[in-house]
């Protein structure tokens, strides 16, 4: 979030049809939105400034705002890239679910309009396809967006670091983790499905 240039718009784009289409959450519909809200108060509770900043965004909700252009763009994207290059966006593309949810992701970014796509290095391949597509096919109408990478960030909650010459809590802070050590906001993120974060020009 702080990595997104400041005179830009911000868009959290929860991506819950796509989760839905790779069988996330056991394909349970209300287990998926509710993952999807317990990654947003978390943001608006540990990042509550940066979070102001943000627009969230349902693909569900979006999608069903002007759902015929949304599926013919989608597609179009089907026929404009062989299966194989879908494919290999991710090593785990391998059902018909997984497919249609990457082309899910270009036709979010033809949605958002978007001119900067972030994201972790989960989501790179899907955001090169997206850009590729933006060429390959001619798009012209909406600014070719660019692409970048961030180191993804961990969900544990991390402890605060020992002041300098607080040999007791530097010490302590090395010791073996117990079992009541660690608190996560969500264990395995890929369970819930994919976050991205599309910006806008402002």
């Amino acid at each position: 979030l702080e990595a997104a240039p400041a005179d830009h718009h911000l868009v959290l784009w929860c991506a819950d049809w796509s989760s839905f289409a790779t069988g996330a959450c056991g394909g349970d519909v209300k287990a998926i939105q509710s993952g999807y809200a317990l990654l947003v108060e978390a943001l608006r509770a540990i990042a509550p400034a940066a979070m102001g900043r943000v627009q969230v965004v349902m693909q569900g909700e979006a999608i069903l705002k002007d759902p015929s252009q949304y599926w013919i763009s989608v597609i179009n994207v089907g026929r404009h890239f062989q299966l194989q290059r879908v494919r290999e966006v991710d090593e785990g593309n391998d059902y018909a679910g997984q497919v249609i949810s990457s082309l899910m992701h270009v036709g979010d970014v033809l949605t958002t309009g978007a001119s900067l796509l972030l994201g972790g290095p989960a989501e790179e391949g899907l955001h090169r396809l997206a850009a590729d597509y933006y060429k390959e096919a001619g798009v012209t109408e909406i600014p070719l967006p660019r692409v970048e990478t961030r180191a993804p960030v961990s969900s544990l909650l991390k402890a605060t670091l020992p002041k300098a010459g607080d040999a007791a809590a530097a010490e302590a802070a090395e010791a073996p983790l117990q079992a009541d050590d660690e608190l996560y906001l969500l264990d395995g993120t890929m369970e819930v499905g994919r976050w991205l974060m599309f910006v806008v020009d402002a």
